[in-house]
């Protein structure tokens, strides 16, 4: 668990005046994308389909469908794209936000949408020169574009933590200081060994927050459907709660198959998506827990790098070393060349594959050696969107990062939001 401490109780003070600089109204939205996009949402009632403001896949993804919407986070960044209207801008809709705002601010992540809001984690940077990094759980509405805080903490579960909304509440991981740790001693403060990790949850109107369980090893990875799931980091057993974290009943056991279950897990419909290793291989395998019957399916058995669960199909790649270029002579030289001349390669096929749910018919459904669209990205009706990188192959080099789109069948790409920030890899 990856815990960073850095708090002085004098400065908590300089915090309580920071949820006035944090509301992200409603206004006419900032301009983006790219030229020839079609115009701009209208001011405070955007082109929103109000049909599914739900998304079904509860997990934090890097990006989230929802309706007609995508979300999806770059560089400390909320942004939106409308699939309806082709416009691409920030989540946050007041044209004066200077970056104060929760959802373009520090380090920002998209978690799930549920009717209607838009729920987030984010750490501010500004504070950092304190000696304090706050976080917040806060909540956007996806129609009048206003924000709400849920949670200021000095600590949270980092980037990508498991955090999920149901049934009016937030369930999140939060580590907090020991009881027996005086909040005076500045020292004892900064140390990470006095912190424990912690099941919390707090009203999604707002309220007070609420302690449920002590879990030191534990990672929660899914709650719903009344369900309430967390993963031991130590013994592999995946527990099930009560309603409030009380009665803990051992409900699947992976150490027993060899398998050790990784954290990024994706939920369906009633079943559990995730990658695990299998002891003495080095391998990433990707398997389905259905939650009724405790059934556990090998779905891809083979080495996976990225994975991504849809309504109708996973899609993946496979893990393999790619060249995108090698040095002239590069397999002649020596290992100390080659460490000061590296070529550039990928870690994964350039193949997107995709198989049914159950793990069966699998294809290739695109294919580009010369493109990495593999990092972030979901699929909807046959069509990929997400953070793609394009291979230079006169320079040797990777153009600009941008947002866009692969259609299956024809096979045509199109650039959404051209990122200028250069790749670093």
């Amino acid at each position: 668990m990856k815990t960073t401490v850095k708090l002085l109780t004098a400065l908590l003070a300089v915090l309580f005046v920071l949820p006035l600089l944090f509301s992200c109204g409603g206004g006419t939205p900032t301009p983006g994308g790219t030229p020839g996009e079609t115009p701009n949402e209208t001011s405070g009632v955007p082109a929103v389909s109000l049909e599914n403001l739900s998304n079904k896949v509860l997990k934090n993804i890097t990006i989230i469908p929802c309706g007609n919407l995508l979300f999806t986070s770059q560089w400390s960044v909320i942004y939106r794209y409308n699939t309806a209207t082709g416009t691409f801008r920030k989540a946050c809709m007041d044209p004066e936000c200077d970056g104060d705002c929760s959802l373009e601010s520090g380090q920002c992540y998209p978690l799930q949408v549920v009717d209607g809001k838009l729920y987030f984690w984010t750490e501010m940077m500004r504070q950092q020169v304190l000696g304090i990094r706050p976080t917040y759980l806060g909540s956007q509405d996806l129609v009048t574009g206003e924000v709400k805080i849920l949670l200021e903490a000095t600590s949270t579960q980092p980037p990508g933590g498991p955090e999920f909304v149901y049934d009016g509440m937030m369930y999140y991981l939060r580590t907090m200081l020991k009881l027996d740790v005086d909040p005076n001693d500045t020292m004892a403060v900064m140390d990470p060994n006095n912190y424990d990790v912690h099941i919390c949850r707090i009203p999604i109107t707002g309220g007070k927050e609420e302690t449920l369980r002590l879990a030191p090893d534990e990672l929660l990875f899914v709650v719903y459907d009344g369900y309430y799931l967390t993963r031991s980091a130590v013994d592999r057993c995946v527990f099930s709660y009560d309603m409030d974290f009380k009665e803990q009943t051992v409900f699947f056991d992976f150490g027993a198959l060899g398998l050790r279950c990784a954290s990024d897990v994706q939920y369906l419909n009633g079943t559990a998506y995730f990658y695990a290793l299998k002891d003495g291989d080095k391998y990433v395998g990707f398997y389905s827990l259905d939650l009724a019957t405790k059934e556990l399916r090998t779905l891809i058995d083979k080495p996976i790098t990225t994975c991504r669960v849809t309504e109708d199909a996973i899609y993946y790649n496979l893990k393999e070393t790619r060249y995108m270029y090698k040095p002239e002579g590069w397999d002649e030289m020596t290992d100390e060349q080659k460490e000061k001349i590296p070529p550039k390669i990928l870690k994964c096929s350039a193949e997107l594959y995709a198989c049914d749910l159950d793990g069966q018919n699998e294809r290739v459904v695109y294919t580009d050696a010369m493109r990495d669209y593999t990092e972030d990205y979901t699929v909807i009706d046959g069509v990929l969107y997400g953070w793609i990188y394009d291979f230079d192959e006169k320079t040797h080099k990777w153009k600009d990062r941008y947002f866009g789109s692969i259609d299956f069948e024809s096979g045509e790409v199109t650039n959404i939001f051209q990122w200028t920030s250069s790749r670093k890899k």
